[in-house]
């Protein structure tokens, strides 16, 4: 996954999308509000908090899509904290995808780790932000989301969402 990539990919989508809506601030207080209305979306997805809930099946294509949804959010996010001088911490290389892979696949994340998980994720958009994208990708490998499978997400989301710019969206 290039990270380096999508963070300047998410950039040039999000100049569109703010020049196509006239808007000349980056709205960062919408675009916190709009991660966390998609990190609760793909809980939703996950349903594992459902306690209540005895067959829970999950469709992996529409948790792939919610988690898309909080990608580009946090690479839009993490494109304005490295404009406000908040630099990437390093690069996520392979080797610490296999790492944190490695280690998930030794430590399978319990329920709880998970919802653990999303918590931290909400707690860092609403009290910080800065490191939103790490999150969001330790979340999504919580939820056994390869990272291959997360920049496809990415890249399919994206075509859908220069579309919508283009039909006025």
């Amino acid at each position: 996954m290039d990270i380096k990539k999508m963070l300047a990919d998410q950039k040039k989508l999000d100049d569109r999308i703010l020049s196509n809506a006239s808007i000349e601030k980056y709205p960062l207080k919408n675009m916190k509000l709009a991660l966390l209305v998609e990190l609760g979306e793909l809980a939703n997805e996950w349903q594992g908090f459902k306690y209540w809930k005895k067959h829970k099946k999950i469709n992996r294509e529409k948790l792939l899509g919610e988690f898309a949804d909080c990608l580009h959010f946090a690479l839009s996010l993490e494109n304005y904290y490295e404009s406000k001088g908040n630099e990437l911490e390093g690069d996520f290389s392979k080797d610490d995808f296999n790492s944190i892979s490695d280690f998930l696949e030794k430590n399978k994340p319990t329920l709880i780790d998970i919802i653990e998980g999303f918590f931290s994720t909400y707690n860092t958009v609403l009290n910080y932000g800065g490191e939103v994208l790490a999150y969001i990708i330790g979340l999504g490998m919580m939820l056994g989301i390869s990272k291959e499978e997360m920049e496809q997400a990415y890249y399919k989301k994206n075509k859908v969402n220069y579309k919508r710019q283009e039909e006025g969206y």
